[in-house]
């Protein structure tokens, strides 16, 4: 299946087959692959809790968080972010995005504040 300009494979290509990934994990990628929306409902039931706890230790805003961790299940929905069960779990995965974001935004908004710009902004996607 070709998305975005990425092949994206199959949920048993992309899980590997000696990956650590669970059958939940494995049922979510199969899901996705089918673009069943109870892939994206059981990823946040079984993910949001640590992606948010994860932006709102970095951002230590709770409307921030939302707005980042939503963005995380948006990408993983729309398969903008392919996801590698061999380099750990599906949460581990989604938290490394949110950190990736926050370090990104913030290099963002120092390279406009060097340069003499205004206010701070925050995008997500």
């Amino acid at each position: 299946m070709r998305r975005r300009g990425r092949l994206l494979g199959s949920a048993q290509a992309r899980a590997g087959s000696h990956s650590p990934a669970d059958t939940g994990t494995q049922r979510i990628l199969a899901l996705l692959d089918q673009r069943s929306p109870l892939a994206i409902e059981l990823a946040y039931d079984r993910c949001s809790g640590q992606v948010y706890a994860a932006a709102l230790a970095l951002l230590r805003d709770p409307a921030l968080a939302e707005d980042a961790t939503m963005s995380v299940f948006l990408r993983f929905w729309r398969g903008t972010e392919v996801y590698n069960a061999r380099l750990g779990s599906l949460a581990d995965w989604m938290r490394s995005l949110v950190y990736r974001d926050v370090l990104r935004s913030r290099e963002r908004s120092s390279a406009t504040e060097a340069q003499g710009g205004g206010s701070m902004t925050t995008t997500w996607d």
